[in-house]
């Protein structure tokens, strides 16, 4: 058995367990992302996983991390530089139509060299230290919901093992967000419109 076979078969209980508290826990729109957190943590180790959801409609999102960065001004600075680099590549504009089902890492697409040159890198991740890249969208009426797991440099890419993981995770995120938009509703006031 290699070692990314023992690490996969290791770490696969505990993805369960974590899944399974997921689904018990029962989570509406606003409880979810701490959740999601959780089980990402679990399918990949990560330093920090991105939660964001994108409203086609009217353009409004919101975007939560497992680890927010304390520096207000900073944090304005990287999401400035992400906003004008993201359209460079449909990886980073986490467009529904490239990502399809499918779970992403930034080492499918670039080299360690190629990654450290492009403009994105240098102005939006490399500055907060993030490099290793991991995403999965899940698109339900009107909405698109990206999920990503971060790692800081010097880390490992995320193995196939990881990978595979996270598409498993996708597929019960998606479930749980359908019931989560349900919760969320049920529990608003009635429309007098």
């Amino acid at each position: 058995m290699t070692k990314s076979e023992v690490d996969h078969s290791e770490a696969e209980p505990g993805f369960m367990r974590r899944v399974i508290a997921l689904y018990a826990a029962e989570p509406d729109l606003h409880a979810l992302p701490r959740e999601v957190f959780d089980c990402v943590s679990v399918a990949a180790r990560s330093e920090i996983v991105a939660y964001t959801e994108f409203h086609a409609g009217s353009g409004e999102f919101r975007a939560e991390f497992s680890r927010p960065d304390p520096d207000p001004e900073r944090r304005a600075r990287l999401a400035a530089a992400y906003m004008r680099h993201a359209r460079s590549h449909p990886f980073w504009a986490r467009d529904p139509a490239f990502f399809g089902e499918r779970v992403l890492r930034e080492s499918d697409f670039f080299s360690d060299a190629e990654y450290m040159a492009l403009p994105i890198a240098q102005e939006a991740y490399l500055p907060s230290g993030a490099h290793r890249q991991m995403a999965f969208l899940i698109v339900n009426e009107g909405y698109a919901l990206s999920v990503s797991a971060h790692r800081v440099v010097g880390e490992p890419a995320f193995s196939d093992a990881e990978r595979d993981r996270m598409q498993a995770l996708r597929g019960h995120v998606a479930r749980l967000y359908r019931q989560a938009l349900e919760r969320t509703a049920r529990t608003m006031p009635p429309w007098n419109g």
